[in-house]
């Protein structure tokens, strides 16, 4: 009907329930329009499902799903233990400055890059003869065609206008979507995705425009492989030099080896803060 260059079918479910577990009268909080004088310890739970699939019957037959409607998980308001969009495919970027350092590595062509190994030795510089650090790689989201996320979180009062909170997040962001229209959803399709399951804890400042809420989230994940992308001139720069290569005449080009990330080596490195006005959900 909108005549849209990339067609698709997309369903998506989200829903909430909650259930008060105790009432109590809290010593030292006054009556108010802001917080009342009896809190209720809730336990709230939330269920998120989605899928979409490319329409190729189309004149494009494009098999491209639009960036924006993919499904994402990780967040304040998703899991946790992750950050905003980050659980799910990724890939990770490089600057080709970076790559352009290692033993063995030439950037200069699409087809050079490719065979440059992102786990290589340093051949230059203060880390010569060191591969890079994880650092030097940076986690983009590419999205998924199928996400199941549920939550469940446990709201308590501890002191007047503050509330706590523990809570256990959960999902799974596949790649494969429907095989047909009117086909039963492929599950499988899902445990080929990434899954995550994070524990956290949290506070919340209750005020008249909303609770200002701090989330901890911790993830449990210790080591993951990602494909690496970097970017490539289209034509040669003047004087060799990569920053002279004007934006508009750089590609994107995948590397044929992946990189291998340490999560946190310690339980510190392993928390995740969130900072937001508002309930979860």
């Amino acid at each position: 009907f909108t005549a849209a260059q990339y067609r698709y079918n997309r369903a998506f479910a989200d829903g909430t329930i909650y259930w008060p577990v105790r009432r109590q009268r809290l010593r030292g909080w006054a009556s108010s329009s802001v917080s009342p004088a009896v809190s209720t310890t809730v336990l709230a739970a939330h269920v998120r499902l989605g899928f979409i699939r490319a329409l190729t019957s189309g004149p494009e037959k494009s098999s491209i799903i639009h960036p924006r409607k993919r499904f994402y998980a990780g967040g304040s308001q998703s899991v946790r233990g992750f950050g905003e969009n980050m659980l799910g495919p990724r890939v990770l970027t490089v600057n080709p400055i970076d790559l352009d350092n290692l033993l063995g590595c030439d950037v200069s062509t699409v087809e050079s890059a490719r065979l440059c190994d992102p786990n290589a030795e340093q051949v230059s510089g203060d880390k010569a003869g060191e591969p890079l650090d994880d650092d030097d790689f940076f986690p983009r989201p590419l999205g998924g065609r199928a996400v199941a996320e549920a939550s469940v979180e446990l709201r308590f009062p501890i002191w007047r206008k503050i509330t706590g909170a523990v809570f256990l997040d959960g999902a799974i962001v596949g790649q494969a979507p429907f095989e047909e229209v009117g086909d039963l959803v492929d599950i499988a399709s899902l445990t080929r995705g990434t899954a995550a399951l994070t524990p956290g804890f949290g506070v919340r400042y209750h005020t008249r425009v909303g609770p200002i809420r701090v989330d901890v989230g911790y993830n449990p994940t210790v080591s993951e492989t990602q494909r690496v992308v970097t970017q490539v001139c289209r034509t040669p720069p003047v004087n060799g030099q990569l920053t002279d290569c004007p934006p508009g005449d750089r590609l994107i080009v995948p590397l044929n080896t992946e990189r291998r990330l340490s999560g946190g080596r310690n339980l510190l490195e392993r928390l995740t803060l969130h900072l937001s006005i508002g309930q979860a959900y």
